[in-house]
């Protein structure tokens, strides 16, 4: 037998009140996806009172060709009693299991929502309220006991609290979505509302109310010009009329509403009286020259610069100017005394800088500005981005990078400040569009240890190239070299310094003061004493104090000639200690003659 694999569909509704039963419905399907067709199936419902077996039933059907099978639960076979159940008390669960040859296979177990709960409401005694209803357009809810026959068909979830006493088609909450209540009203737009005495709400999600109001619309589209509220107080079906409609683009009108019913400080009034009695405010159209834009009204044109063609000047202009507000084409000015001159820019602010071409777009001119200038003969930008995305802050002129920072800067105000906010390292990266993977990246840590504390010059490919730390080591992974070519070098000669002044020096060891935790001393030199002997490789910083340093680079060429010149002297005690050790052989060859000489000598005088 195939084994039941999967239960596609699942519905529960209540088929009638007459037969207490629950309809359900499924679509059986084995388990390669294949549905078990004209077969007979053993089907078990178990109905849960929270854990307690309430209720069980057993049904035989067969699937149709397409694998559905259709049962009501309460009409199995049982021993016990539907009607029983009390539904409202706690919850309820639906336990399914189906046997298509092999044993019963559990389905699993669904909480049931709102269908028992229906049977359980027409249990109880002058049950009232609305009910579930599918007209060919989805469920809806109708009051109870309402002629279908005097009602348009109910929407998809709409709801008709509607009274109709007449046969008729159009009454109702027609619209999915809809609610209809009073009299004879219509709600046939989606999403839409109708109250009162025969009003329609035609419109998608419009809202009628009051009577006999006009309608209309789209019913299922958003259009702007359509009816998005109205209040009907028409006399009739053919004399249809609105006291006060209001369109989805906002438009309101009142085209019943007489000048001499105004007498209500608070009352809502026309463009037809607002243009007849009110002193306009806002912007104005003018045109100056052969330019027309938009400036405020009211301002004085003497206090400002010929408008630019289509722009909007908001400024304030504090006196009489050939120059303030937005003179430039398509630019807009904000703020005090400011000036947008360039075409399309944009300023805000107070008293700012800048220039441009008026009509067209030059890379170069200003397209957005911050000014914060404190006079006409002190003007200055916070903040400039030019059109070709130069950013400048504190720049009022020559924005000549990406970005470019004009500040007198100081250890407690620096020109950028790069803060991380996990304790990680703080990092500034640079790379190029002509090797994505590669990249170059500054990182800085600090934490309460200086000595722990890096500058990190990290290399993509070749990792930390070089680190300084908080107590002034400095880390290089690689060599460090110097520029040396001849052509980047003149007045070139000889040093003075060697032997003697390296011997004059003092090697020293000691502990920085700087380094209360330094657990080794330190090994070098003390500026001040190198400076009587050596005083080119002693440098003095720009600091209050003038301290001294010693460039201990400098200090290897004078260490070479000390070890040259003390060569000179190795080579020539060398050179001594060779000719005496020749001279000692030559004495000791002429010794070794003279005895020989002797011993013949006494050989010979022998008796």
């Amino acid at each position: 037998m195939k084994k039941l694999s999967l239960l596609i569909a699942f519905c529960i509704t209540l088929t009638s009140y007459a037969q207490q039963s629950i309809n359900y419905k499924a679509i059986v399907k084995d388990n390669i996806g294949n549905v078990v067709a004209n077969q007979t199936i053993d089907v078990q419902f178990i109905i849960y009172q929270q854990a307690t077996n309430v209720y069980q039933e057993t049904h035989t059907p067969t699937t149709d060709a397409n694998g559905l099978i259709i049962v009501n639960i309460g009409e199995g076979t049982t021993s016990d009693v539907f009607t029983d159940i009390d539904w409202g008390t706690d919850d309820h669960f639906l336990n399914v299991q189906i046997n298509t040859g092999s044993g019963l296979t559990d389905l699993g177990t669904t909480q049931f929502m709102a269908v028992p709960y229906a049977i359980q409401a027409e249990k109880a005694a002058n049950v009232t309220g609305l009910e579930a209803l599918d007209e060919s357009n989805g469920t809806g809810w109708r009051l109870k006991g309402r002629n279908p026959n005097n009602y348009d068909n109910i929407g998809a979830d709409a709801v008709d609290l509607s009274s109709s006493s007449v046969a008729s088609g159009v009454y109702g909450a027609s619209g999915d979505y809809s609610t209809a209540i009073g009299a004879f009203t219509k709600a046939s737009g989606k999403y839409s509302t109708a109250m009162g005495y025969v009003t329609q709400a035609e419109s998608y999600t419009s809202t009628v109310l009051g009577r006999y109001n006009v309608g209309g619309g789209n019913a299922t589209s958003w259009v702007s010009t359509n009816s998005l509220f109205e209040i009907g107080n028409g006399t009739s079906a053919v004399n249809r009329s609105n006291a006060l409609t209001v369109l989805k683009n906002g438009t309101i009108t009142a085209p019943s509403f007489d000048l001499n019913e105004i007498t209500d400080a608070k009352a809502l009034i026309t463009k037809e009286y607002a243009d007849a009695n009110l002193t306009s405010s806002g912007l104005e159209v003018l045109t100056e020259g052969s330019n027309t834009g938009h400036r405020i009204i009211g301002r004085n044109p003497a206090y400002y610069g010929t408008i630019g063609n289509n722009a909007i000047d908001l400024s304030y202009s504090s006196g009489s100017s050939l120059e303030r507000g937005a003179t430039g084409n398509y630019s807009t000015a904000m703020g005090y005394n400011t000036t947008a001159t360039a075409y399309a820019s944009t300023v805000i602010g107070r008293y700012n800088t800048g220039s441009g071409n008026a009509t067209s777009w030059i890379a170069t001119d200003p397209l957005f500005i911050i000014g914060n200038g404190t006079s006409n003969s002190n003007k200055s930008n916070a903040f400039t981005v030019l059109k070709n995305g130069h950013i400048g802050i504190n720049k009022s002129y020559f924005v000549n990078a990406k970005l470019d920072i004009d500040h007198a800067s100081s250890q407690t105000s620096p020109q950028i400040n790069i803060r991380e906010t996990s304790g990680d390292y703080a990092r500034l990266s640079f790379s190029n569009s002509s090797f994505i993977p590669g990249y170059w990246t500054i990182a800085g840590s600090i934490s309460d240890t200086p000595s722990t504390d890096r500058l990190n010059f990290y290399h993509s490919a070749a990792g930390d190239i070089m680190s300084i730390l908080g107590n002034g080591n400095v880390l290089v992974n690689g060599s460090v070299v110097h520029s040396s070519d001849i052509r980047l070098k003149n007045n070139i000669e000889s040093i003075p310094y060697g032997l003697d002044q390296v011997l004059q020096l003092q090697p020293k060891a000691y502990n920085w003061i700087s380094k209360p935790d330094q657990e080794n001393k330190s090994l070098g030199l003390i500026a001040q004493d190198v400076q009587s002997v050596i005083k080119e490789i002693v440098h003095t910083a720009d600091d209050e104090d003038k301290t001294l340093s010693v460039s201990y680079t400098e200090l290897i060429p004078v260490l070479i000639k000390a070890i040259q010149e003390q060569q000179e002297v190795i080579d020539a005690q060398q050179k001594l200690i060779t000719s005496e050790k020749q001279k000692n052989i030559e004495q000791e060859n002429q010794f070794q003659a003279l005895l020989e000489r002797v011993e013949r000598i006494e050989n010979y005088t022998s008796p």
